[in-house]
């Protein structure tokens, strides 16, 4: 579980592999992610970005809220993958 530091925000990931967003004033379901990534172990969200980390068995993602888009993507063995605009790097 985390409290978004700046919105009013609850995270919530587990072992059904999704990561919830309640509303904190009203703890209402906002949104459900599932990006089939398995067990979610750890979330978390520097202040001041919308950004969020989410920590699964088979990797990492970092993801934009209120989008849910893809920042940035890393895999059990280290592979970056990148997504900016159109364009898909791998690092």
């Amino acid at each position: 579980v985390m409290f978004h530091p700046d919105l009013p925000l609850i995270v919530t990931g587990s072992e059904d592999e999704t990561v919830k967003v309640w509303q904190m004033a009203t703890y209402r379901l906002e949104t459900t992610l599932d990006y089939a990534l398995e067990r979610v172990w750890s979330i978390g969200c520097p202040t001041g970005s919308n950004k969020l980390a989410i920590g699964c068995d088979k990797g990492t993602v970092v993801v934009k809220l209120g989008k849910e888009r893809f920042v940035f993507s890393m895999d059990q063995n280290g592979k970056i993958i990148l997504a900016h605009n159109s364009e898909i790097q791998q690092m």
